[in-house]
Order: structure tokens, then sequence, then C-alpha cells
């Protein structure tokens, strides 16, 4: 092995850290191996059987799942991995290899938590697509990252060790197997399912430290980081002339390549660039063709129906040998190259395939019932032996050298599209073979009965991998990525390839087209200029550079778009933004899944088929059956803690990674999470899904508001962020209509079919989002102005110069650039602690008390309206149409507060909102000391009112105050905090209202609302001495009015000069040169 590791004389810098890295990033084989490991041998256990048979009885007399179960079972995985795979190049080149592997294992994690909690099959089934899903997200993104990340020499090993990882996991899973098979509990299958999360937590863990790939950051036009990268990888310093000469082969290669256009999937099929791709997807295809996987999937319960005793153990020895096996073809990569390896381990699998499938099939014969009879048994363990052979030759070879040879005939331009194609063949064919193998190989009606003769099908496909080999591998063995892309230009005949040698580099061929434009010297005076800049350089084109200057233009042109957006109409403010409009409304549509989803939970307590499924007997006629008081809490509080997880989630990733690009993210794992409530067999497994669900409504809670706020211009921005309000109101409605039809049910259904409506947001959302700009504030911060001036042209409708609407794009953006200088200069930094200093931290108070408001004013008390109507003696089907009129009436008061914040104001709607709410609860209270039968309905009538002045004043107004009081750079840290604080009441209240509604409990029902009033005027005692008037200030006035520190009670009258140049001069913030207007 340290031969194999040995660098080259003259190589300069370290190695270690480039086999480190690659080596550790290889670990995520394990997942893939271990799952495929596992499956079969969970499918062979006894308690796994009883568990999750549907009435079947197996040859043997025993439960048992049918052959078509088993088939969809073990290759649902694979149909994910084949989406996953096709997926992998869009997530690699958009939010980067390092990224793309930590989120992909996200997306595996979730499959896991579903195969975990599966007691039937539907919810197994579930679990393994998504499993498949990050599987193939990973497959074809770690060998991406291993060789971009590879020096030539030791590429060959640094991505054949992936198969060694997989081999790794195989080994694993059938250790884990053989110590759980035993277990008479749901322990025997759900301990192997759920080590898995011990892998990915490993592999997570190592990317949050490990750096991108260099290749990919110069692909983005991010040198600075590439060259940091680099040096990190090569141990060198960031100016020393091997890696400024590495950048310079790299960047010209990538130039090159952008010359010859835009990349696309298209591109792949030309050329010699389809040529490559046959190869790619031949070679995967065929691996798969080698019969190895009907080992790894079947094996357990092949040899157990062989007659061997002990199965698990035959399993373990094979995966022993594959282990073992998978290290001298390791050192056979780069020692001998790719074509030999490849070309003699077909031969040798090839002659061992049929030898097995001779000695099985004149050696064993069938009963009259398919049990298999064995006539020779140290024949039957000569075959064993021959297998061990033949997945020698297989770990030796083609296991990992597949995987190499992908990874690197491919080009920059196309890597991730093409090794995208490439892996999802593999998969493709893994999943026919993973759903047919059962019916090939078992006896009975409809299935082929092959037994041992399915291995002469195996050892056919290995006679066409030699011809492929002989015809098809070129040998790039030595050669560099960029290398590699000459040699096919240059080589027409794979038999010719071995021996060559490139005569010519891409930094020569770009010298020669632009006339020396691109040098090693540019290359080094760019890492040197960029270095000293101020500027971000996240951007190759940004106007922008961070030196001291033009600070009077920038100033003028701030002030004209500051004036343009305070006196713009609210006609011309829809004329001007109708897209910005339309993408805010289609981001906040998102509120509606969490409302939809608390009041579905506060209405199922109520329902008859859902107590008697989830609840416990009760002494009580009419409700035989109740959810216990704990869980209640219990499950009201998992989505609140999971939204905590969320928010905290939000506020680092979003800054990283964008708005949009986040929101996609949760989007897709919010659909995903809703499997889980769905198929929850019982009150585990639903507390489970609420808190993972609640994941993605955090995510929600703060990106939209974040972003109506920074997309739309003043006029609109108290409109688009109470949206959000109206959004709740609607699911809250949408959820109301829902249990209303379903009020009668008796079935499973009355329940799941609410649970399963809330499939139809995600999907139409996330189509809008795919097409929604990016916040340009948001670019701006991250240093993209020339992407931040595309984003705002995407957002309005600006004409010419001439249009009646006195807006520009450019001077907009000038405005959105020294907001965020000012506020640099205030702030020292963009982190959470930073929400607590200096200004920000009475900022940082505001919101997070003005959103907690909407907990303590007893917001969560008029979600029981249902129950107060029950319990008047209304039948439940009228109850529900009572909270519909309800909700109807939230919707109206909730368009009714755009037009009171347009001439009133924020701050005064929401202190006289809370005043009336506090003595609407006192009223609820005082009505609810009478033991009256007409008192529910009197608390039910007040609970409809105080519904439509929430909804009026309270509820929308809050989602503006904190959208626009906290600094753009804090904005979302801040929204994060408030939401934080919100939920964390929600929680209290979500633990406490049951047992004051609750006869078993506390028993206070109506009288509730005197602990709810006292709250509630506490916190308009609050509001009237610390909320501040937000109402037609841009973002640069709020800053100054902040920064001066005026009290709340005098925002309102204030004068502000925010872009004075003795104000700017005063704060030392200088203007950005060479921002053309």
């Amino acid at each position: 092995m340290g031969i194999l590791l040995k660098k080259p004389e003259g190589t300069p810098g370290k190695s270690w850290p480039a086999i480190a890295i690659g080596l550790f990033v290889a670990f995520g084989g394990v997942l893939f191996g271990y799952d495929t490991g596992t499956i079969g041998g969970i499918l062979a256990m006894p308690f796994w059987q009883d568990t999750f048979s549907t009435g079947f009885v197996n040859s043997k007399g025993h439960l048992d799942v049918t052959a078509s179960q088993s088939a969809t079972i073990v290759s649902i995985l694979s149909a994910g991995t084949f989406f996953g795979a096709l997926g992998a190049a869009p997530v690699a080149d958009s939010i980067g290899r390092r990224w793309g592997l930590i989120a992909s294992n996200v997306v595996f994690c979730v499959g896991v938590v579903l195969q975990t909690a599966a007691t039937d099959i539907p919810l197994f089934l579930a679990g393994r697509f998504f499993a498949g899903l990050g599987v193939g997200l990973i497959s074809a993104m770690i060998p991406l990252y291993q060789s971009e990340i590879s020096p030539k020499w030791i590429r060959g090993v640094i991505v054949g060790s992936y198969q060694f990882a997989i081999t790794v996991g195989l080994l694993l899973a059938s250790i884990i197997n053989n110590a759980t098979q035993h277990r008479q509990d749901t322990g025997s299958y759900r301990i192997p399912i759920a080590v898995q999360f011990a892998w990915s937590i490993i592999l997570v863990s190592g990317m949050l430290v490990l750096p991108e790939t260099p290749r990919y950051l110069i692909k983005q036009d991010n040198l600075p980081a590439a060259t940091k990268a680099l040096a990190k990888i090569r141990r060198l310093k960031e100016d020393d002339t091997a890696i400024i000469e590495e950048l310079a082969e790299i960047q010209a290669n990538h130039e090159y390549e952008q010359s010859l256009g835009k990349a696309t999937y298209a591109d792949c099929f030309k050329g010699n660039l389809l040529k490559r791709l046959l190869t790619g997807c031949l070679l995967q295809s065929l691996q798969q063709l080698t019969g190895i996987n009907f080992i790894f999937y079947y094996g357990t319960q092949f040899f157990k129906n062989s007659g061997f005793t002990n199965s698990f153990i035959i399993s373990l020895i094979t995966n022993c040998v594959n282990v073992v096996s998978t290290l001298p073809g390791l050192y056979a990569i780069d020692k001998w190259g790719r074509r030999p390896v490849l070309l003699w381990g077909a031969v040798g699998m090839c002659v061992c395939q049929f030898i097995v499938a001779i000695l099985g099939t004149t050696t064993t014969g069938q009963d009259a019932l398919g049990n298999v009879i064995v006539h020779n048994l140290p024949a039957q363990n000569g075959a064993i032996a021959f297998i061990c052979f033949y997945i020698f030759f297989f770990a030796a070879s083609w296991g990992p050298v597949a995987w190499v040879v992908t990874g690197e005939i491919f080009p920059l331009k196309v890597r991730a599209k093409s090794l995208s194609m490439t892996t999802a063949s593999n998969w493709m064919l893994n999943w026919a073979i993973a759903y047919s193998t059962p019916y090939l190989v078992n006896y009975g009606p409809g299935n082929a009965n092959l037994q041992s003769k399915i291995f002469f099908v195996w050892g056919g496909c290995c006679f066409v991998c030699i011809a492929f080999v002989y015809f098809m591998i070129y040998e790039t063995k030595g050669l560099t990525l960029e290398q590699v892309d000459e040699l096919y230009a240059e080589v027409t005949d794979a038999r010719k390839s071995i021996g060559w040698t490139p005569t010519v580099t891409f930094r020569d061929t770009m010298d020669e087209k632009n006339n020396g434009a691109v040098q090693v010297d540019m290359v080094s005076e760019t890492l040197t200029r960029e270095s000293n800049a101020l500027q971000p350089t996240h951007g190759a084109h940004s106007k922008i550079s961070m030196v001291n200057g033009d600070l009077s233009h920038l100033i003028n042109d701030a002030n004209h778009a500051t004036h343009a957006e305070k006196t713009m109409t609210i006609y011309q403010a829809f004329k001007t933004y109708p897209k910005a409009i339309m993408f805010s409304i289609i981001l906040s549509t998102a509120i509606v899944m969490e409302s939809y989803d608390v009041l579905l939970l506060a209405n199922l307590y109520a329902s008859p088929a859902f107590a008697k499924h989830y609840g416990s007997p009760t002494d009580d006629p009419k409700h035989p059956y109740q959810i216990p008081v704990r869980w209640q809490a219990g499950l009201s509080n998992g989505a609140a803690a999971g939204q905590i997880i969320g928010l905290l989630i939000n506020g680092v990733v979003s800054e990283r990674f964008g708005y949009r690009k986040t929101m996609i993210f949760s989007l897709v794992a919010m659909t995903a999470f809703i499997f889980i409530p769905f198929f929850a067999e019982n009150l585990i497994v639903l507390e489970v899904g609420e808190i993972l669900c609640g994941i993605p409504w955090g995510v929600f809670q703060t990106l939209t508001t974040a972003y109506a706020s920074e997309v739309c211009p003043t006029q609109l921005r108290a409109y688009l962020t109470t949206y959000n309000n109206l959004c709740w109101v609607f699911g809250q409605l949408i959820g109301s209509g829902v249990m209303r039809a379903q009020a009668l049910g008796t079935d499973k259904w009355s329940y799941k079919i609410p649970f399963a409506i809330q499939w139809i947001w995600p999907i139409p959302i996330l189509i809008g989002v795919l097409f929604a700009p990016e916040s340009p504030w948001w670019l701006v911060r991250r240093g993209r102005v020339e992407d931040a001036r595309q984003a705002l042209r995407r957002l309005t409708s600006f004409k010419d110069a001439n249009d009646s609407v006195d807006v520009d794009v450019d001077q907009t953006l000038a405005m959105i650039v020294i907001t965020n200088e000012m506020e640099k200069a205030l702030e020292s930094g963009v982190s959470y602690m930073d929400c607590f200093k200096g200004s920000d931290l009475r900022r940082t108070e505001i919101v997070c008390a003005t959103w907690s408001i909407q907990s303590l004013c007893g917001s969560t008390f008029m979600g029981y309206s249902t129950y107060f109507y029950i319990q008047a003696g209304l039948p439940t089907v009228n109850a529900f149409d009572m909270s519909m009129a309800q909700y109807a009436l939230g919707a109206i008061g909730t368009v009714g507060s755009w037009f009171l914040m347009s001439y009133v104001g924020r701050r005064a709607i929401y202190i006289y909102g809370l005043a009336i709410l506090t003595m609407l609860l006192l009223l609820i209270g005082l009505a609810s000391l009478s033991n009256s039968t007409a008192t529910p309905w009197a608390v039910g009538s007040l609970l409809l009112v105080y519904t439509f002045i929430y909804d009026i004043t309270v509820g929308p107004v809050c989602y503006s105050l904190v959208s626009e009081l906290p600094s753009t750079r804090l904005k979302t840290k801040s929204i994060v905090l408030a939401r934080s604080a919100y939920n964390i009441f929600g929680i209290v209240n979500g633990v406490i209202t049951p047992y004051m509604l609750n006869p078993t409990a506390w028993n206070w029902k109506g009288k509730s609302g005197f602990f709810w009033a006292g709250l509630c005027l506490i916190c308009l005692l609050w509001s009237y001495f610390r909320l501040p008037e937000p109402k037609g200030r841009t973002y640069g006035e709020l800053d100054d009015l902040f920064a001066r520190g005026i009290s709340a009670r005098k925002f309102k009258g204030a004068d502000v000069t925010p872009w004075q140049s003795d104000v700017m001069e005063k704060r030392d913030i200088v203007a950005p040169v060479g921002f053309k207007v």
C-alpha cells in the first residue's frame, strides 16, 4: 500500500491531504453498500416477514411477502437512485459538490426515518425510495468530487476507493444482520435500518469542514476561493508557482469550454462527447449486468433456498471476500492501467459464472413444492467457492474501475451532467435486475424458476464485457482531466490510446486563440488584485470594487431612487413591480401548509375515527375514545419544535445559499415528510412526522416574509408581507372545509385524506420558485452586483427613460448598495451575536416581542371555537360550518388590514387591536362564569368576533413589522430569532391550552379568557412604549432613525437624511468605485 500512495519524484506539495480527503469522501459508498447488503437479510428475517406480510404463506408454511412485493421493495431503491443520479447534475452545479453531498445526506436520512418508522409495506416503500434518491445523488457526486480534488498520479486509487467503501458497507450490513436476525421484536429489522444514521452523520460532519473543489470554484468564477482550496489540498502557499500553474491550466480549460457556448444536456450528445457518454453509460450498465447485485440483494435468500442452514454466515463470508479483494484492485488501477484491469476482470468473472451455473444445475433438484434438493453437497460447496472467486474478480476490477473511468472521461463543462446520466444508467439496470430477479429465480406460477441457471445469464453478459472493453475503453492512466480531453480529440480508436502522450495544454490553446490573453502571469495578477479587494468576488462581472471613490454620484443615485420609491403611488407600484408581486405571492403561499396542519390536528382530536385509531377508551358514552391530554400537547408542540429547528437552519442556510435555493430544498423535504403522518399507524410515528414537517414550515415562516420585504418597494411591502397572514387564514379555512367534508367519516380515510391533501401545495409552489429570481438585496450582500442588477430587471417592468414611473434599475441598485454599505459600517458582522449589539439589540427586542405577542394575546384560544360549539350541543358537521365562517371572517379582516395600514399605519392598528382583543377576552371569561347552556354559544360567538379583530390588526400587521424593522444585513437572522420566540411561546400554549379546556384536566373552559386577557394587557402596554412606526420609510431611513436612537413614539414624525455626504463620511462609509449607471 505504501508503493500505491508514493508520490512521484519532483511533484510539489504534500500528497496526504488530497488522499485523506478523497478517501474520507469515499465513505459515502458505505451508505449504498450497507443499504444494498441489509435489505436481503431483512427480507429473510422471520419477524419482518410476520410484520409486513399481507397474508401470503410461502412454501415452508410461514407468513411472507409475495415475489411481487419482494421485487418492489428491493428494486424501488434503484428507482429512487435513478432519479437521484439525474438530479445530481443541477444540484452539483447549483450549490456545489460539497454542499450537494450534504443535502444528499439529508434526503437519505428522510428515507431512513420512514423505513425505521414503517410497520407496513407502503411506508417502507416510501422510505426505500427516498433513501434511493439520496444514494443516487451521492453516487454521482462522490466520484465527481474525488476526481476534481485528486492529483493525476493518485486519482485512480482515490476514485476507486468509492467501490471499496461500498464493499465495507456490504460487510457491515452482513455483520449487523447476523447479529439481529434472531430477535423476536421490531429491533430485528429496525436496528439494521437505523444504524444508517451513523454513516450519514459521519459523512456530513466531514463535509462541513472539507473544501469545495477548485474546479467547481473556477467554474463559478471565484478564483480566490479556488486558490485557497487548491493550496489547502496541496499544502502549498497560495502564491506558489505550482498552484498558479495548475490553476492556470484549469482556468484555461474552463475558458476554452466556455468559448464553445453554454453547456446543456444536448451538448453531451455532440461530437466525441457522445462517444464518451455511450462509453460511460455502457460501462455502468454492464457493471450491473455482471450480476454482482444478485449476490448482495438476494444472496441470503438464494443460499437459504439452496439448502444451507446458515445462509447469513455465507453472506458474511462473501462480503469479507468483497472487501479484501477491492484493495488489490486499487493498486492495479494506477499500476497496470484501466483497460487491462477491466479486460482480465471480465475474463475471470465470465469463467467463474459458467462454472457456478454448471455445478448448480447438475448437482441440485427440486421437490413438488419447489424446495431445492442438493444431490452433491461438496459440489455445491465448490459452487460457493467459485462465487467467492467471481466476487474477487469483480471487486478487483469492474467494481472500482467503472467509477474511475466515468469520473475521468468527461470535460468540466458537461462533467456533472454526463456523470449524472452514466450513474442513472447504472441505477436503471440495478432496478431492472432487482425487480426481475425474484421472477427469474423463484419457483411457482409466473416465475422462471432458473435457480442456479441464472448464472448462465450473468456469464453471457460478462462475455459481452470483454468485447466492450477491447473496443471502447480508452487508457487514461497518468493523464490530467484536461489531458483526457486532448486524448479523445486526437485518438479515435480506443486500442491506440495505450502509450499516448499529450503534446499541448489548454493554456497553450487559449494563448494562441486570445493572443496570449490567458497567461500564468494573468492568474497571478488576478489573485493579487482580488485578494486585496474589499468587494466579495463571488461574481466575476461585478461592476463594483470596494475602494474609496465616487461617493457623491452614488449618493445622488440613492437619493433619486429613494424619492421615486416614496412618491410612487399604489397603482404605479403595481404597474412597475407585477412580477415581484407574483413571485412574492407564490413563495408566501407556502404558509398555507403550516396553518392547515395546525387546524387539522386541533380538529382531528374531535374526529371519532381518529380518536378510535390513536386514542384510549373512556367512560364517556358520547366520546368513547379520546386522545390523551399529554399526547394532544405533544402532537401540537411537535410541529412547533420542528419549526424552531427549521428557523435556526434557515438563518444560516438562506444567507449561505440564498432564499430561492433554500426554498426549493425545503419544498422537496416537505413533500417527503408528508409521507410520515399519512402512513403513521401510531402516535409515536405521527409525532415524528409532525416534528419533521415542522422543519420546512420553520423555513417558510421566515424566508417568505424576508423575500417579500426585499423584492417589493416600500408602497407594496405592507401588503405583500401581510399576505402571509392571509395565507395563514386560507390554510385554516381550507382545513375547516376539509374537516367539514370528513366529519361524518368512520374509516381511516376520514383522517388520512386530510393529511394527503397537503401534497397539493409543494409541487406547484416549487415550479413557481424555479422561475423566481433571487432577492437583489441578498445578491448585493454576497457581492454579486451584476446578478442583483439582472434580478431587479426580472422583478420589474421598466419600459424606457420616458416611462411615467420615475424609477431606474441602476439607481435602485445604488440605493441597495449604499444601504448595505451603511449597515456594514454600523454593524461589525452578520452573525447571530450581532443582533444583540448596538442599535440592533433594540431592533431584535422589538421584532421578537412583536411576533411573540401573536402567541401571547390569546390567538391559540380562538382555534378551539369548534370545541365550544360541540360542547353547546351543535352537531359536529354544523360545528365545522361555524368554523369555516370564522376563518372566512379572518380572511375578510386580513384584506381589510391592507387598507387600514395605508392610512392609519402599523403602530396604531397594532395597539388599538390589542386593546379590543383584551376586552373581548375579558368578556369571554365573564360569560363563562355562568353554567348556562347558552355559555358555549356565547364563547363561540365572541371567538368569531375575536378572529375578525385579530386578523384585521395584530395578525397581519405583525408580518409587516418584523420584515421592516430589522436591518437588511441581519434581517434573516432577526426574523429567525423573532419566529423562534413566537414558537417557544407557542409550545407553552400548546401544552397548557389542552389542560385549560379538557374536562379531565384543569377544566377552565371559557374562564381561560381571564388568563389571556391579562397577558394581552401586558402586551398592549409594551407596544405603546416600544413599538415604532415604519410606515413609508425606506430601509436606509429606518437605519438612520435607529442609529440616532429616536424613541418609538417619535418615529412617525422624525426627519431623516441618511444619504447626506457629511452623515456618510461621519460613519466612515466609502463609495464603491466603478458603479456605472
